[in-house]
C-alpha cells in the first residue's frame, strides 16, 4: 500500500516530467511548507526507477537525509534506497540521498554512477558554490522543490532554475484543509530599539540582533505574552543566537513554562532527546537558534513564536511554515510576532505570507485578512459594473478532509463506514497503520489487518490511513455531513450516554456522533492495542 498523491500532488509531479520531456533540465516547484513536497519527488523518483532509471536526492543537512530516505521508502515501499555521506557509499541503489559536501569531490560523484534524474531539497539553497559544483558536475535533469522562490541575501535563483513549472499559494493550501489558517498577535516590547541594528546579508545582523533582544525586555514580555495567549499550546520560538536561545528558555522555566531549548552545535543525542520530549507533549515551548527552519517537522506545534525580528521574507516564510501543518484536534495556528522600535525598515508580519502589505489586525486570521481585501476590492467593483451577479459557497474550511479522532487510551483514528483506521505509534517514533472491523465478531480476513508498518511520522501515517478509505465510505462520510449542524435526537443522546459521555446542551448532532465514535473505537481498540505495544 502507497500513499494515494492528492490532486496538487499528482500535478506537480506531471508538470516535472512534461518539463523534462520537453528538454527543459532544471524545472523548479513552489509549493509551501507542510504541503507534501517530499511526497511529490519521492512519487517522481519512483517513476524514474519503474522505469528503468535512477535518480540522486541532495539534502543540505545530515539530519534531513535520515527524514528523505524514511518519506521516500513510506511512497515507495519496494525500493532500495541508499545513502552517500561521510562514511557510507552506498551508490548501487537506485534511488540514493546524498549530502552536498560529500559530492564536493569529483571523485566522489564519479563513483556514483549513471542518473537519470536529480532532486534537490530546499532549492533555495541551489545559488551557493557547493550545490552548483554538484549539479554542474553531474550531467542530469534535476528538479527543485522550495516553499519560496527567493533567498533573504538577494541571490538570483533563476540562475540556477531555469522555470517554475507548478506553483500553489498558501491561502488555496488553508481553504481546503491542507494547513491551517493561523491568527497573528505582535508583542510590543519596550526599549527594544532595532534602528541601530546593522543588516548583514538583506536581513539584521544575528548577533547585533542577539544583543539588541538581550538589552530590552523581550525576554519577560515574550513569556507573558506566551501565557497570556497560547498557555499550554505547544510552541516553537526562534531566536537569532544561541545566548538568546537560553535566555529566552530560562524565563519561560521562570514563569513555570514546561520549556527546553535546542542549537546547531549542541550534542546530537541531547537534540533529538529534546525535539522527542516536544513530539511527546512532555515541553510546551521549544526555543531555538535557527536550527527548526527547514527540515523540522511536528504537525502538533501550533504557535510560531518570532523572537527573531526579520526582515527577510524566506526566512519569515520558513519559521511559521512549521507551525502550519493539520494535526487531529488542531484548529488553527497562533504566530507570535516580536516587535519594538524598528526604524524605517517595515518588520515581516502575518500578511506577509501572501504578499499583502498591510499587517493584519491583532486576533485576526490570515483568512479574514485577505478576505477584508477580497471585500474590498468586491465593493469597488460593484462601483463600478451594475450588472448580474452569481453567488457560490466556497468550502474555506477544508472540510473534505476526513476527522480523526481519539479513543480514550489516545489512539489516533478515522471512522471509514464499517471500519475503524487507527495509528499505532511504535518506540523508535514511527506508526503502525491498521484497521479494524468495527464489530468484533466479525472472522478471518474481514476483521482487520494491517495498511503499512514503521511509516516515519505522523502526517505519513495518516496520508496511508485516509488512502486506504474507499470511495463507498467516503461517499457514506459525505451523507453523514448533511446532519453534522442539526440538534441531536434525544436516541442520539441517549446512545452518547450508555457509552459513559455526557452530552452538553449546545453540542449538534455531529459533536454526538463524533462521542459515539471515541465510545464505540476504544471499546474496540484500547485494550487490544495495548496488549499488542505490550
Amino acid at each position: 500500500m502507497t500513499i494515494q498523491l492528492r490532486d496538487y500532488q499528482t500535478e506537480a509531479v506531471n508538470a516535472v516530467a512534461d518539463a523534462w520531456a520537453d528538454g527543459t533540465d532544471r524545472p523548479a516547484v513552489v509549493l509551501p511548507t507542510g504541503t507534501g513536497k517530499t511526497v511529490i519527488f519521492s512519487e517522481l523518483a519512483r517513476r524514474e526507477r519503474e522505469q528503468g532509471g535512477r535518480t540522486l536526492v541532495l539534502a543540505h543537512r545530515d539530519e534531513l537525509i535520515g527524514q528523505a530516505v524514511a518519506k521516500l521508502a513510506a511512497v515507495d515501499p519496494g525500493a532500495k534506497i541508499g545513502v552517500v555521506k561521510a562514511e557510507r557509499n552506498e551508490v548501487d541503489a537506485p534511488i540514493v540521498v546524498a549530502s552536498v559536501p560529500s559530492l564536493i569531490r569529483q571523485s566522489r560523484r564519479e563513483a556514483l554512477g549513471h542518473f537519470s534524474a536529480g532532486i534537490v531539497d530546499e532549492a533555495h539553497h541551489a545559488t551557493a558554490r557547493t550545490y552548483r559544483t554538484v549539479m554542474d558536475g553531474l550531467s542530469i535533469p534535476w528538479a527543485g522543490f522550495t516553499a519560496t522562490m527567493a533567498r533573504g541575501d538577494g541571490s538570483k535563483l533563476g540562475d540556477v532554475w531555469s522555470k517554475i513549472v507548478y506553483e500553489a499559494d498558501i491561502i488555496s493550501m488553508i481553504r481546503r484543509g491542507f494547513l491551517v489558517d493561523p491568527k497573528g498577535i505582535r508583542i510590543k516590547v519596550p526599549h527594544l530599539d532595532l534602528s541601530g541594528v546593522r543588516r548583514t546579508g538583506g536581513d539584521y545582523n544575528e548577533a547585533d540582533l542577539g544583543e539588541a533582544l538581550t538589552e530590552s525586555f523581550a525576554p519577560e514580555v515574550v513569556a507573558d505574552a506566551y501565557i497570556e495567549h497560547a498557555a499550554g499550546r505547544p510552541a516553537l520560538l526562534f531566536a537569532p543566537t544561541v545566548e538568546t536561545a537560553q535566555l529566552f528558555h530560562q524565563h519561560m522555566i521562570d514563569k513555570g513554562v514546561r520549556s527546553a531549548v535546542v542549537w546547531g552545535a549542541m550534542p546530537l543525542a541531547d537534540r533529538r532527546a529534546a525535539l522527542a520530549d516536544f513530539d511527546a507533549g512532555k515541553i510546551d515551548v521549544l526555543c531555538n537558534c535557527m536550527v527548526l527552519t527547514e527540515g523540522y517537522d511536528s504537525p502538533r506545534a501550533e504557535v510560531c513564536i518570532i523572537a527573531r525580528p526579520t526582515q527577510s521574507k524566506p526566512l519569515y516564510v520558513q519559521m511559521v511554515g512549521r507551525v502550519l501543518r493539520p494535526y487531529p484536534g488542531k484548529t488553527g495556528a497562533l504566530v507570535l510576532d516580536v516587535v519594538g522600535v524598528t526604524g524605517r525598515m517595515a518588520l515581516c508580519s502575518l500578511t506577509t505570507l501572501v504578499g499583502k502589505e498591510d499587517e493584519a489586525k491583532d486576533g485576526q486570521s490570515l483568512l479574514e485578512a485577505v478576505a477584508e481585501d477580497e471585500e474590498a476590492r468586491e465593493a469597488i467593483a460593484e462601483q463600478l459594473y451594475t450588472g448580474p451577479t452569481e453567488a457560490a459557497e466556497v468550502d474555506l474550511f477544508g472540510n473534505s478532509r476526513q476527522t480523526w479522532l481519539r479513543t480514550r487510551a489516545g489512539f489516533w483514528f478515522l471512522q471509514a463506514g464499517e471500519r475503524f483506521i487507527a495509528l499505532v505509534p511504535l518506540a523508535d517514533g514511527s506508526f503502525n497503520v491498521g484497521w479494524w472491523s468495527k464489530s468484533g465478531y466479525a472472522k478471518g480476513a474481514d476483521r482487520g489487518g494491517w495498511i503499512a508498518q514503521n511509516v516515519p511520522d505522523l502526517g505519513y501515517a495518516m496520508a496511508h490511513g485516509e488512502s486506504n478509505v474507499t470511495m463507498a465510505e467516503q461517499v457514506i462520510t459525505a451523507k453523514e455531513r448533511q446532519w453534522r449542524k442539526r440538534k441531536p435526537s434525544e436516541k442520539q443522546n441517549g446512545y452518547a450516554r450508555s457509552l459513559g459521555f455526557t452530552p452538553l446542551p449546545e453540542m449538534r448532532s455531529g459533536e454526538v456522533s463524533d462521542l459515539i465514535s471515541v465510545g464505540l473505537a476504544s471499546e474496540r481498540l484500547d485494550a487490544k492495542l495495548t496488549r499488542w505495544l505490550g
